[in-house]
């Protein structure tokens, strides 16, 4: 009956955060996006992605900081995110709206002070 599903392969790559006058932090986040079908013998192939995601900031005491939907594509991108207060965890996709090969790639941890996220 089914005549294919959609898989995502969302993942966070790095996160880093530099502090802002007024106490506000700039959260670079660094990710991957991808979406395969899968027919019903298994066989995957990839699929266009032209998608808004969630993508979500959050504090140490797991708060959100930021939360919001912004247009993805295919493959690598980084997003610019500025957090009222200081962030811990940064990810795409964070509370697994998609259904996705490894949910649990989809958040890490922000490094304070840093430039640029790291891959």
């Amino acid at each position: 009956m089914v005549e294919d599903i959609v898989i995502y392969d969302n993942r966070a790559r790095g996160a880093a955060a530099e502090e802002l006058a007024g106490g506000k932090y700039r959260v670079a986040l660094s990710f991957e996006a991808a979406k395969n079908r899968c027919d019903e013998s298994g066989k995957e192939t990839p699929a266009p992605f032209h998608k808004e995601v969630e993508f979500a900031v959050f504090g140490e005491g797991g708060e959100i900081l930021y939360r919001g939907r912004r247009p993805v594509e295919a493959g690598p991108g980084t997003l610019g995110i500025v957090a009222d207060r200081l962030p811990a965890r940064a990810g795409i996709d964070p509370f697994h709206l998609l259904l996705d090969r490894n949910p649990d790639d989809n958040v890490v941890k922000v490094e304070i002070g840093a430039r640029s996220p790291a891959r």
